[in-house]
C-alpha cells in the first residue's frame, strides 16, 4: 500500500514538472509588452478603434469590444464566475446545516 502511494506521488510530481515546462515554454515564446509589431497592435487594435462604431452600432468602444467582438469570451468568463459563486453558496449552506445538526445533539 505504501509503495502504491509513493508511486502516485512521483507521478504527480512528474506531471507538475511537465506542466510547468509547457507553461514556461509557452510564456517565454510570447512577445514582449513593448513590441509594437505584434498582430495585436498591427491588426486587431486598429480595427477595433476604426471600425467598432460602424460594425457594432455602439458609440462606446469598450461596450463594442466586450459585447460584440469578444461576446463568447465574456459569456464564458461570466459563466465561470457565476458557477464559482453558486458553488460557494452551496458549500456555505452545507456548512450551516452540519453545524445545526451538531448543535442539536446533546
Amino acid at each position: 500500500m505504501m509503495k502504491h502511494l509513493k508511486l502516485r506521488g512521483v507521478i504527480y510530481v512528474v506531471f507538475c514538472f511537465v506542466f510547468l515546462g509547457i507553461f514556461l515554454k509557452t510564456a517565454l515564446s510570447l512577445p514582449s509588452y513593448h513590441e509594437t509589431d505584434t498582430p495585436v497592435f498591427s491588426h486587431v487594435a486598429s480595427r477595433y478603434m476604426t471600425m467598432s462604431e460602424e460594425e457594432t452600432h455602439s458609440p462606446n468602444m469598450v461596450t463594442a469590444v466586450l459585447a460584440d467582438y469578444r461576446g463568447f469570451d465574456t459569456l464564458g468568463e461570466t459563466s465561470v464566475i457565476f458557477t464559482a459563486g453558486a458553488v460557494t453558496f452551496v458549500l456555505v449552506l452545507m456548512g450551516r446545516k452540519k453545524k445545526s445538526r451538531w448543535e442539536m445533539e446533546p
